[in-house]
């Protein structure tokens, strides 16, 4: 990703978000996008206040680093959980 676009998407402010629909997005993202299937679990209040398109490059980053380096048996899928106290 380019400097420019990583501005574009991070330069609104923060907004309140359903945290339940931000991973079930991420998941959907992931599967259309990885041989390896990942779960994504939220734990944590349903709605915070964030800037979207960070956290969701954040959480993505996240996920895709750790469905690359996973070393569970082939077919099986990886369970992620997000928690926010």
């Amino acid at each position: 990703m380019q400097n420019s676009d990583l501005s574009r998407q991070t330069s609104g402010g923060a907004e309140q978000i359903d945290m339940l629909q931000l991973t079930h997005n991420l998941t959907q993202t992931l599967s259309t996008s990885r041989a390896k299937r990942g779960t994504v679990h939220y734990e944590g209040p349903q709605h915070i206040s964030v800037n979207r398109s960070m956290l969701f490059l954040i959480l993505k980053n996240l996920v895709t680093n750790g469905l690359k380096y996973n070393e569970s048996e082939e077919g099986q899928g990886s369970t992620f959980i997000i928690s926010f106290p």
